[in-house]
């Protein structure tokens, strides 16, 4: 249930990518498929472009066994195929002669390629005629026709490179061939070396085609013909055509790509797929993609995938073993829980070690480690509150984003100092109840609130957050003082606020009650909440929010208010029926 409405709220923009991704052409490092595969870990790569016309994995060797390898060596490196390339050479589907052989091998490409959990196939179909009733155009529209209908009815798209013709051009035949299957794989080094077009005009002219893109960079030395150099290409020899004599590709940020404007058209378009490195030249393959990816994330910060840190008192609990899926399921790869430290290990569950290999997390030694290799960082300890004032001196003071898991601190005091130590290093932090963010809390009128009825399970000494929060948000901070009246192990308390409004709030153990609550107005209207939901959805999406924005969730006032709240219960527990001050 928390997974599905996970994966809803990130499809309704509630935590919105900022980030391209970066992907590598494995056979450009010239080395076999697995050592590729980990080069391409190694330049930071979150998806790889597989070619399959000839070689180590040419389409007709993947059997059932194969495919299987092939995505568990995928997985096992966290990477993803971008795309399948289908590039059967040759003048591209300019030949219907060529076309008996090419289309059918192009739908096994497309075949394999969801096998392989990617939607897209990457080709050059040849040099787009301007003249619509010519031969080849004809014979071309008809081929991309029957592949592009193909593939869109297995969900994938067909996408074209750009090159050989302005992308005026290409936009007038796709949208001529009119196939949901066909799109655009945008190379912006092929339109500046050979048809001399602008590729952030491309961007946005091709807008509605783009699914894939490269990253490659070029020059144009002396304009020529495309179709000359796409017929050399295709048939070599023809002619002494040295390429040299006219483009000339570069490394990244080098030639007349304008990638700052590029990327920029590119966000303008809502594009967020991968930025492709593509590199066909240089003496060190893995130098130049290395230098190509450090350039992207240079024009591209958010690029980076964003390394968080756990710290906590021990590692095997709920929170630790959940937060990391929850996050992914909300921002995809933008996060990557990726080191984790803890005081101890679990005395009745796992150890660190087993939990950090469970879970693919390095295990690092000290704070300072995590502090240092961390981008953002959860500070955890959700059942041992106790344990924050030690576990987030360093944290607090790094600079860098952190969030503190309930329950901040079980003191007013304690609260306050450790805002202080964060407020005077600079370093954004929030701490909250994920009850903050239940989608019908968003929903309740605040204005003249007289009594609020709260419920839920577990008890006060842990979960009173996921109440007491709730309350705050709905009534404010000035609470005078709390009463106990529960019974038993069913432990209730009584909350005055100034003016005489009042908040009853229950826990009812384990026995199944969820969290709710009915709220009542001076005027006489009263608001059932039956169930609070989407709590966690809501709390994961704001998490990753402010881990990429800074944008603070939980006023750090309303924060040390409720500890002291917190504080007052704990006491008034000791004294039922007594009144004690906040």
């Amino acid at each position: 249930m928390i997974i599905q409405c996970a994966n809803e709220r990130a499809r309704k923009g509630l935590f919105m990518s900022k980030r391209f991704k970066i992907g590598v052409i494995t056979d450009s490092f010239l080395v076999p498929f697995e050592q590729a595969l980990d080069r391409a870990v190694e330049v930071g790569a979150q998806g790889i472009q597989l070619y399959v016309v000839n070689g180590e994995n040419v389409y007709t060797s993947f059997t059932d066994e194969k495919v299987a390898r092939v995505n568990g060596l995928l997985k096992d490196r966290g990477l993803i195929v971008s795309a399948v390339c289908g590039d059967f050479g040759g003048h591209g589907f300019q030949k219907a002669e060529e076309n008996i052989t090419k289309i059918p091998a192009s739908k096994a490409a497309a075949e394999l390629a969801v096998k392989l959990g990617s939607n897209v196939v990457t080709t050059h179909i040849g040099v787009v005629p301007e003249d619509k009733n010519s031969e080849v155009y004809q014979t071309m529209k008809a081929a991309c026709k029957e592949i592009g209908d193909f593939a869109a009815s297995i969900g994938v798209t067909f996408a074209i490179e750009t090159g050989p013709e302005k992308a005026t051009i290409l936009k007038s035949f796709l949208d001529d061939v009119g196939s949901k299957g066909i799109g655009v794989n945008l190379d912006p080094a092929n339109l500046v070396m050979v048809a001399d077009d602008d590729p952030v005009q491309a961007v946005y002219t091709l807008k509605d085609y783009i699914v894939h893109t490269h990253a490659k960079d070029g020059i144009m030395i002396k304009k020529t013909d495309p179709k000359r150099i796409y017929d050399f290409f295709a048939e070599g020899g023809i002619e002494d055509l040295r390429m040299s004599d006219y483009f000339l590709e570069v490394p990244l940020g080098e030639g007349k790509v304008p990638f700052d404007k590029y990327i920029k058209a590119l966000e303008d378009i809502g594009y967020k797929g991968f930025l492709t490195i593509e590199r066909e030249c240089g003496a060190n393959p893995f130098a130049d993609i290395k230098k190509a990816a450090d350039f992207l994330i240079s024009v591209n910060p958010e690029i980076k995938v964003k390394k968080i840190g756990f710290i906590d008192y021990f590692l095997d609990e709920w929170h630790a073993n959940n937060y990391p899926k929850f996050i992914k399921d909300i921002a995809g790869d933008e996060f990557e829980v990726a080191y984790a430290y803890a005081e101890i290990d679990n005395p009745k569950g796992l150890t660190t070690d087993q939990w950090c290999e469970k879970f693919g997390v390095t295990r690092l030694n000290t704070i300072e480690e995590v502090v240092e290799k961390s981008d953002c960082m959860v500070v955890l300890s959700p059942d041992y509150p106790e344990r924050h004032w030690d576990l987030c001196q360093k944290p607090l003071r790094s600079g860098k984003r952190v969030y503190v898991d309930k329950t901040f601190a079980l003191s007013k005091e304690i609260a306050a100092n450790l805002v202080k130590i964060a407020e005077e290093s600079g370093t954004p932090f929030f701490s909250s109840s994920a009850l903050r963010f239940a989608t019908e809390l968003g929903k309740v009128d605040k204005n003249d609130i007289v009594f609020i009825n709260s419920r839920g399970p577990g008890n006060f000494d842990t979960y009173a957050i996921h109440q007491i929060e709730p309350i705050v948000i709905l009534m404010g901070s000035a609470v005078k003082r709390l009463m106990s009246i529960g019974s038993g192990k069913y432990e209730s308390l009584v909350i005055e606020f100034e003016g005489g409004r009042r908040a009853v709030m229950s826990h009812y153990g384990w026995s199944g009650v969820d969290f709710g609550m009915t709220v009542n107005y001076s005027d006489g209207r009263t608001q059932v909440i039956p169930q609070m939901s989407d709590y966690f959805p809501g709390f994961m999406s704001a998490l990753c929010n402010f881990f990429m924005t800074g944008d603070i969730k939980a006023k750090h006032d309303e924060t040390v208010s409720i500890m002291g709240i917190i504080e007052a219960g704990n006491v008034a527990l000791k004294t039922p029926g007594d009144w004690v001050n906040v």
